[in-house]
């Protein structure tokens, strides 16, 4: 089951900064995805009904679902590692919580 964090951004963009200046307090490992210069990032973030960026996902969890400016470093936190050790089931891996 694919677990990496993966962070789609754009260049010039102050909540992308804002959002990857949180993710390196957090200490996880995560991917950057610059929509500008990968089709398929930005075509996987229309699918997903995305109008704007950053997106964060762990797998295949979307996690930021605020507004970057109303995370906290531990909201973040905690969404991440709820995210990255919930006990999957079989499946998409698609889950709410």
């Amino acid at each position: 089951m694919d677990r990496s964090i993966k962070l789609y951004t754009q260049p010039n963009c102050p909540y992308c900064d804002t959002m990857k200046e949180m993710l390196d307090i957090t200490g996880y490992i995560y991917y950057t995805l610059d929509i500008s210069l990968l089709p398929e990032a930005k075509q996987f973030l229309k699918e997903n009904d995305h109008k704007t960026v950053p997106q964060l996902y762990v797998g295949d969890i979307h996690i930021n679902k605020l507004d970057t400016k109303d995370y906290t470093y531990d909201m973040l936190n905690k969404r991440i590692g709820d995210a990255f050790y919930y006990e999957w089931p079989e499946g998409n891996g698609e889950q709410e919580f």
